[in-house]
C-alpha cells in the first residue's frame, strides 16, 4: 500500500511478463525495450489493419504528392479527419484560431504538418498498441525535431524519423521490412536503419539518452545538456498532445 501521493516508474520493462508483474504491482509508468520491441509475425503477410495502415502512410509520404491529394485522401476517412483536427485545435499546437477543415487546416499548417499529424493518427489506430509505445513515438518524434533544429534544418524530417523509429514496432516486422512500404527520404531509411548522417547522430543521441547509455550519449558529439533540455520538452509536449 502507497504511504505517499507519488507515482511510481518502473525502469527497464523488458518482458511481457515483467510489464504485467510491475501492472499488477501498482505502478503508473514504464520504461524499457518491450515497448519498442516489434512482435514479427511469422505469416507471409501483414495483417489487413497494418496493411491499410502501410498503404496510407506510403501514400502521404510520395515524394510528389499534391496538397490536393492529402486533403482528399485525409477526408475520405471521417475518423482520421476528426483526430487530425483534434490534434491541431490542442494546446500541444497552439494555432492562432480553431481550425473547423482539413482544407482549412492543411493551408494554415502546411502540407508537411498535415502529413506528419496524419502519420501520427494512423500508428495509434492500431490500438493493441500499449499506450507507452505512443508515448516513447511521440517523445522521440518532438526530440529529434528539437535537436534538429537549425536555420538550414528540415524540422519535419527530423520528427518523421523520431516517429517512424518505432515503426517496426508498431507493424510488428523488421524495421527493413517496414521500410520497404513506405517511400521515405534515402536520409531517413539510413538514419533509422544505420545510424547514418546528421540525422542518424540525432537519432543515435535520443536513444542513448533514453537507454540512460551515457558513453554512446559522450560518443555522438550532441551536448548532454541539450538532449536534456530537449527531453524534458518533448515529455511534456507529448503528454499535451496525447491528452
Amino acid at each position: 500500500m502507497r504511504t505517499l501521493p507519488v507515482k511510481l516508474l518502473a525502469e527497464k520493462v523488458e518482458t511481457q511478463e515483467e510489464f504485467e508483474f510491475c501492472l499488477e504491482k501498482g505502478f503508473d509508468y514504464f520504461q524499457g525495450f518491450y515497448f519498442c520491441r516489434p512482435k514479427i509475425i511469422s505469416a507471409t503477410t501483414m495483417p489487413a489493419n497494418r496493411m491499410t495502415v502501410c498503404r496510407l502512410l506510403a501514400k502521404l509520404h510520395q515524394a510528389d504528392v499534391t496538397i490536393q491529394e492529402v486533403e482528399s485522401l485525409v477526408s475520405e476517412d471521417p475518423s482520421l479527419s476528426y483526430r487530425i483536427l483534434r490534434f491541431i485545435n490542442s494546446a500541444a499546437i497552439s494555432m492562432p484560431r480553431k481550425i473547423e477543415s482539413i482544407r482549412q487546416a492543411v493551408r494554415m499548417v502546411g502540407l508537411d504538418h498535415i502529413r506528419t499529424l496524419s502519420s501520427l493518427v494512423l500508428l495509434f489506430s492500431l490500438d493493441d498498441k500499449p499506450r507507452e509505445l505512443i508515448k516513447t513515438s511521440v517523445v522521440r518524434a518532438r526530440m529529434c525535431q528539437l535537436l534538429g533544429a537549425g536555420p538550414t534544418q528540415d524540422h519535419g524530417t527530423y520528427f518523421t524519423m523520431g516517429l517512424f523509429s518505432t515503426l517496426d514496432a508498431f507493424l510488428n516486422c523488421s524495421m527493413q521490412s517496414a521500410l520497404d512500404h513506405l517511400p521515405l527520404s534515402d536520409e531517413i531509411r539510413e538514419a533509422l536503419l544505420h545510424g547514418d548522417g546528421p540525422l542518424g547522430r540525432v537519432l543515435s543521441a535520443v536513444l542513448a539518452f533514453e537507454q540512460a547509455n551515457w558513453e554512446d550519449l559522450d560518443h555522438v558529439g550532441i551536448e548532454p545538456q541539450s538532449v536534456a533540455n530537449a527531453c524534458f520538452e518533448a515529455v511534456s509536449w507529448g503528454e499535451d498532445l496525447l491528452r
